[in-house]
């Protein structure tokens, strides 16, 4: 029962807030054009000005599904899904239990690697106006 308390505020947790999109510019700027002061630019309604530096329109056109640009479901299944089948190997004695958390623990430290070096570039770039765009660039498209 705990297990299953544990993976639904796991699930729950792991899907994050929402933000929005609409009039909180971090630099305070008021129909910033394309391609943008910062990182941040998004244009939903294709008007060619950034919503962070827009007031909330009256209408909000919704956002086509096809603009995503995280996978997160996918990502979340497959994940579940191999760490399903180390955890059942290891059970079966056919890796071991070492090993398996050995696995994961790197795979977790990687990722938080490159959260944490994330973050940093980021403060970098707001910040302090360093230009840091390089370090995004390496990880897109």
């Amino acid at each position: 029962m705990k297990k299953i308390i544990f993976i639904s505020l796991f699930l729950i947790l792991i899907a994050g807030p929402v933000f929005a999109l609409w009039d909180d510019c971090p630099y305070g700027e008021v129909d910033c054009p394309y391609p943008g002061d910062c990182s941040r630019y998004i244009d939903t309604n294709k008007d060619e000005i950034c919503d962070h530096s827009q007031l909330v329109p009256e209408d909000i056109i919704e956002i086509d599904t096809k603009e995503r640009k995280y996978l997160f479901l996918p990502l979340a299944i497959f994940l579940i899904v191999i760490y399903l089948v180390t955890h059942i190997l290891s059970k079966k004695k056919i890796i071991s239990i070492a090993g398996h958390r050995k696995f994961w623990n790197v795979l977790l430290l990687l990722t938080f690697l490159g959260a944490g070096l994330s973050g940093i570039f980021l403060v970098l770039r707001i910040n302090m106006g360093i230009d840091v765009g390089w370090a995004f660039k390496v990880f897109s498209h």
